[in-house]
């Protein structure tokens, strides 16, 4: 084995309550919408809006995004690959990198050896992991490359940001999961499930 594959196999708005029933008592609500505290809470809420909405204007324009099945070869290698990572932590060498290089190497052979990947992706990254003899020297172009539970049931979001100078063999990355059913996503991703909760708090008192 050369280069990448030598190394990297080793390691609606609610009103205010009334006052209460004496006959039915009625659980206390406290009011945050004509206090100081409650002006404050809606202004941050406000502010953590719209630092969200920016969050997710930059990860569209820096990131890119794939969504897959869970049980495809690549999901399972690259999942497999931040496991023993984590696993060798307490013996592995201090120099070794970041763990997401040894994720996103594990990407790269594992569609080498997918027989669904088209040949001319596969020429591009033999040549790309014969090149990299050590995962430092990938520091410079892989930024991000991780992977986490998507929210269809079954389905994998794998996150990449990449440096212009490995367009080429980022492109052959690109469309080999899509080769193997994966969705490739574009524009500005949709709110998080914290982010509307905080719309909805700003809603029902009025903030927005």
């Amino acid at each position: 084995m050369s280069g990448m594959l030598s190394w990297a196999t080793q390691s609606g708005k609610r009103t205010a309550p009334t006052s209460a029933s004496k006959d039915k008592p009625k659980r206390k609500v406290q009011a945050v919408a004509d206090t100081a505290e409650g002006s404050i809470i809606r202004e941050l809420a406000k502010l953590g809006l719209h630092l969200a909405s920016h969050s997710r204007q930059h990860d569209a324009a820096l990131q890119t995004t794939v969504i897959m099945d869970s049980t495809v070869a690549v999901c399972e290698a690259m999942s497999h690959a931040g496991k023993l990572y984590n696993d060798n932590r307490a013996t592995a060498m201090p120099d070794r990198g970041s763990p997401h290089f040894y994720v996103w190497a594990a990407l790269i052979q594992a569609l080498l050896v997918d027989d669904k990947v088209p040949e001319p992706a596969k020429a591009v990254l033999k040549a790309y992991a014969d090149s990299i003899s050590s995962p430092k020297e990938l520091g410079s172009t892989i930024w991000v490359c991780k992977m986490a539970k998507a929210f269809e049931k079954g389905k994998t979001r794998l996150t990449f940001s990449v440096h212009s100078s490995i367009s080429q063999v980022f492109e052959a990355v690109l469309l080999a999961p899509v080769a193997l059913g994966g969705d490739l996503k574009t524009g500005i991703p949709p709110r998080s499930p914290p982010e509307r909760a905080v719309q909805k708090f700003l809603s029902s008192t009025g903030g927005d």
